[in-house]
């Protein structure tokens, strides 16, 4: 089973990865320079004998046009038939004509020889308006087009039945790249989407619709613990740490996530995202029909050959799950800007994700085809790959049309022709595909076995199929897999189905928290939210915080912080005081402990793992700051920049909307501090405070002294913060020029150590 020993100590689900760093645009090898081609139109079989593809990795056409047209979206079904949306009105010509019309559709396709040709192409819904998702459900699909979500069944034939709307306004928004899409059914049972915030699940008939972290641009995929795994169009993946609602179990305080892995970059150098702009990308051909293209090498969007050095449009974000490919396949992602496909190996850390290029200095598929358009990427159900290629003359929306791509689309003509497509399948030269077979009327012995499964494809339909049809003689059946099988993924997946099937006991949840296994742990503790605040619980629980830091640890403390018995906040404070300093710990503990967070920070002792918790409690209470004086063109990007680098220096002591913390700093708001001589400002800045300190009459005792930043920052960075802090929260200075400083740096050159309020001037 695929990373069953490199992964299976972590599972967790939310917003944060790795920066992989990256100094300037690789050199490009003379085998690089590829004959570029230029708008003519190759067949399938032509464009791939084109393409630069590692070895000994193969490409194979097995779908093209007319069978498939503009695919953007695909999805294996449980009898291995490839379901295929088709945006077939996007960017016909530069204004984009088509793009409400009736023209979209989404077909099956399927082998029908064995010889894993996509021969047979059946159209299941036509006349639609810009379709873009697709997932399995029930006896049908979910599908989306321009503006709603529907659930529609699937009749004998392969005919559309009955259709519903599920969401009235899934996609809002008018531009094709910024709308919800993505859609997929995560181990949770719950489907989840690109672009949104939004998770739907349905429920005795009903569909429920909640809210979760913001994720994604265009596409998404979970690995085997149900991470969820996407990006941005410069982003070649973003990587779930956490459950999607971890930071939202407390509806008191509000943790913006975002914000959070912002702020713990500052413990964590380097850790947020794969990020496109540290990682290199390896085009065959320069790459003149994106929108920056015509920019100079010095504005950071090509080189010196005029290659790209970024992505520009990365989608299809996939996570590989199964076993064909060589364990450093991981994230592969589109991109069809560049003309490219690329493979990341990805490993995590506690939980943090980490990855790198898996191929040195070139991609794994390269085109010099400018139509080449790969914008989506599954796995087949043998553990091939596959990519759908929109092979499409334009690719920038009319809303970002300029006059460079104008130009060029017009003297390459590749607005025409249209209704192109094609479906490639990736494998390995001389490797046949892992062996399969359809899941056709599975009876539930069938499915219960099918849990257990190497095979990613088939645990997944099988799951889904279970909790969908709602047996009821499953449950006793997956019960007893549940308790048969030492296999951790077989027994992730048999408490998620008897979850789905609202059978999930809390003798299920209590056996799942002992098991060895680490991700079954986290699990178990996930679905113990269920259940109530009972002893048995607890005590399961507390046997499950591991006694050295592990990625467990985040979902069980979380978990425990919830109770209110004595005996958890001991056993919670113990772990908090061991393990604060890990990112994002003090988050998941006040997510989890809900209207008690207070009372038992009260409860922690004095110092600075107190203080600590205290800072990020009130900033997670607390509105944002609002600049209060009427900032424009320069002077705000001097205000915002200050706001980075108050935020990342200056809240945990003086609190994020500049009211100060007890014990940490004293208040900004109305200082006279900050509002009085600017000169006496800057040398706090610069050098720092020490001792007690009085503001507005009310007397303050720091017990740190506030560390002087003039040797980590320099004169523009100190302005900028004075700027901000001069212009927030009714404060009111102006703009700060850089000046000030320099003058009160050179002044106190000499200056080793804080001052105390009495040098400068207090009373």
């Amino acid at each position: 089973m695929k990373r069953s020993t490199r992964l299976s100590t972590n599972f967790g689900l939310f917003l944060a990865s790795c920066i992989l760093s990256f100094a300037g645009p690789p050199p490009v090898p003379d085998s690089f320079l590829l004959p570029e081609i230029n708008g003519p139109v190759l067949s399938g079989t032509d464009a791939i004998d084109k393409m630069r593809v590692i070895k000994p990795y193969k490409l194979e056409l097995v779908a093209e046009e007319p069978a498939v047209m503009n695919p953007v979206v695909m999805r294996f079904d449980e009898l291995g038939r490839l379901w295929v949306v088709e945006m077939v009105g996007f960017m016909n010509d530069i204004k984009g004509t088509q793009e409400l019309d009736k023209v979209g559709r989404i077909s099956i396709l399927e082998d029908t020889t064995g010889d894993s040709k996509l021969d047979k192409a059946t159209v299941f819904l036509d006349q639609l308006v810009e379709p873009r998702a697709i997932a399995f459900h029930k006896n049908g699909i979910l599908w989306a087009d321009t503006k709603k979500l529907y659930h529609t069944v699937v009749i004998d034939g392969d005919k559309p039945g009955k259709t519903i709307v599920v969401d009235e306004n899934y996609g809002p928004g008018k531009s094709v790249e910024h709308k919800t899409n993505g859609l997929i059914r995560a181990i949770d049972n719950w489907y989840y989407n690109a672009k949104s915030k939004l998770r739907y699940k349905e429920v005795d008939g009903k569909w429920l619709i909640e809210e979760t972290e913001y994720r994604g641009q265009f596409s998404l995929s979970a690995d085997n613990h149900g991470r969820l795994y996407h990006g941005q169009q410069n982003t070649f993946m973003r990587a779930d740490i956490f459950a999607p609602n971890f930071f939202l179990m407390n509806p008191q305080v509000d943790l913006k996530i975002t914000r959070s892995a912002w702020l713990n970059n500052v413990i964590l150098p380097d850790c947020f995202c794969i990020k496109v702009n540290e990682q290199p990308v390896y085009p065959v051909r320069r790459n003149m029909d994106m929108r920056d293209a015509w920019t100079k090498p010095e504005a950071g969007h090509v080189d010196e050959h005029g290659f790209s050095n970024r992505a520009t449009s990365a989608c299809g974000h996939f996570f590989y799950r199964d076993n064909y490919f060589p364990e450093t396949f991981d994230g592969i992602i589109a991109e069809p800007a560049v003309h490219m496909v690329k493979v990341l190996t990805i490993e995590r850390k506690n939980g943090i994700p980490y990855g790198r290029d898996t191929f040195s200095k070139e991609e794994i598929i390269a085109s010099p085809d400018t139509r080449f358009r790969p914008v989506e990427i599954r796995s087949g159900p043998d553990g091939t790959i596959y990519i759908a290629d929109m092979y499409h003359g334009i690719i920038q929306h009319k809303i970002y049309m300029n006059a460079h791509l104008t130009k060029l689309i017009n003297e390459q003509k590749l607005d025409a022709p249209d209704y192109l497509g094609r479906i490639y399948r990736l494998s390995i030269d001389g490797k046949k595909g892992n062996a399969w077979k359809p899941i056709r009327n599975a009876g539930l012995d069938e499915l219960v076995k099918s849990l257990a499964s190497k095979n990613p494809w088939r645990r997944d339909h099988a799951q889904r199929i279970l909790v969908d049809r709602r047996d009821a003689a499953a449950a006793g059946k997956v019960e007893a897999l549940l308790e048969s099988t030492e296999l951790p993924l077989a027994k992730m997946h048999a408490l998620w189905t008897l979850e789905g099937l609202g059978a999930i006991k809390e003798s299920h949840i209590i056996a799942g928290l002992a098991h060895a296994n680490a991700d079954v742990r986290i699990h178990a503790t996930r679905i113990s939210w269920q259940f109530d605040h009972s002893d048995a619980l607890l005590d399961a629980l507390l046997k499950a915080i591991p006694s050295e830091f592990a990625e467990s640890a985040y979902y069980v403390s979380q978990r425990v912080a919830n109770f209110p018995q004595e005996r958890a906040r001991a056993a919670l404070t113990t772990a908090y005081l061991a393990w604060h300093k890990e990112p994002f710990f003090m988050e998941g503990l006040i997510s989890g402990s809900g209207d008690h967070t207070m009372e038992w920070i009260k409860s922690l002792p004095l110092g600075a793992a107190r203080s600590a918790m205290l800072s990020r409690y009130v900033l997670a209470t607390t509105k944002e700051a609002k600049q209060t004086v009427d900032l424009t063109g320069a002077d705000l990007k001097v205000w915002k920049q200050g706001e980075r680098a108050y935020m990342i220096s200056c809240f945990a002591c003086h609190n994020v909307d500049g009211s100060g913390l007890p014990e940490m700093g004293p208040p900004l708001v109305g200082s006279e501090w900050v509002l009085e001589q600017p000169e006496r400002f800057a040398k706090i800045l610069l050098h720092g405070m020490q001792g007690p300190i009085t503001v507005k009459g009310k007397h303050y005792k720091p017990t740190a002294a506030m560390p002087g930043l003039g040797t980590v920052m320099n004169d523009q960075q100190l302005a900028e913060i004075m700027t901000y802090v001069g212009n927030s929260w009714g404060n009111s200075i102006g703009v700060v020029d850089r000046a000030v400083i320099a003058k009160a740096r050179k002044a106190t050159a000499d200056r080793s150590g804080p001052y105390t309020p009495e040098e400068l001037g207090a009373k």
